[in-house]
């Protein structure tokens, strides 16, 4: 792992790594964070200033009625190491609860995994939906 940010700035010899044929250099985005699970638009997102859970899900439009009531948040930490942060009240966050509204960092991946029983009972009314809507003339 290269500091891109130390060796732009000082020139750290430390940080300039020789590379070779068939090195592959990955480079991720410096202001990013991702959104996936149960929202309206998943995908990569530019990491703003306060950047904070209710803000990165009403930029990804809103969560899905599947959503489930807790989000956790996946970051990668300097050292590379992934950890996760969960049991985000997502019903508090929404409301504006700022003591359970994280901040976001760059490269963190906020998840809306969906609920359960939210899938059943939208399955079914979705199956019922369908049963009742044959033979309907429009």
């Amino acid at each position: 792992a290269v500091d891109l940010d130390t060796l732009m700035r000082t020139g750290d010899p430390r940080q300039n790594v020789v590379v070779e044929a068939g090195d592959a250099v990955y480079v991720p985005e410096a202001n990013a964070y991702y959104v996936a699970g149960e929202v309206e638009k998943r995908g990569a997102y530019t990491l703003r200033r306060e950047t904070t859970v209710s803000k990165a899900l009403t930029e990804a439009g809103g969560v899905t009625k599947r959503a489930g009531g807790e989000v956790k948040i996946i970051r990668t930490l300097p050292t590379g190491e992934r950890r996760e942060m969960g049991g985000i009240d997502l019903k508090a966050v929404m409301a504006g609860d700022r003591t359970k509204d994280v901040p976001l960092q760059a490269q963190d991946v906020v998840v809306v995994p969906a609920s359960g029983a939210k899938v059943a009972a939208y399955g079914t009314l979705d199956f019922l939906k369908g049963i009742f809507s044959i033979g309907i003339a429009p």
